[in-house]
């Protein structure tokens, strides 16, 4: 089972980008129906796990995204959204990244501060207003 899961791995790495959920769809179709039942129960699971980690800090787009990949597999029309949205993705994180490291340290610094209160404050007045 799990080497399986460490192949498939490899086989999504190694494709290009804008072709890698399209080429796991056909590539499950060809697994078991307990393989495919189990992908989607795990994607169904990162999904809703990584929508609670968006309202908490957490790395909860990244999960979603993961369980999306895991849907992509069942779904060919989810796969074929994913791979035309990966390239624009991959340029933009690409050019934040160089953004980012253009900044200076205390300029680092001082962002991930504020983020860090504006994401805290949120999750705060959230969980007062949930509280009722």
């Amino acid at each position: 089972m799990l080497g399986g899961l460490a192949e498939e791995w490899h086989a999504f790495r190694d494709d290009s980008p804008g072709h890698r959920f399209t080429h796991h769809h056909d590539r499950m179709k060809g697994r078991s129906k307990a393989v495919r039942f189990g992908a989607l129960a795990l994607g169904a699971l990162l999904v809703a796990g990584g929508i609670v980690l968006l309202f908490i800090p957490g790395p909860g787009l990244l999960i979603s995204v993961f369980g999306l990949g895991l849907f992509a597999g069942q779904w060919r029309g989810l796969a074929r959204v994913l791979d035309r949205a990966e390239p624009p993705l991959r340029r933009r994180a690409r050019a934040v990244k160089r953004w980012w490291k253009a900044r200076s340290r205390p300029f680092q610094v001082a962002l991930i501060t504020v983020v860090v209160i504006a994401v805290a404050s949120a999750a705060y007045f959230a969980w007062q207003w949930w509280r009722g």
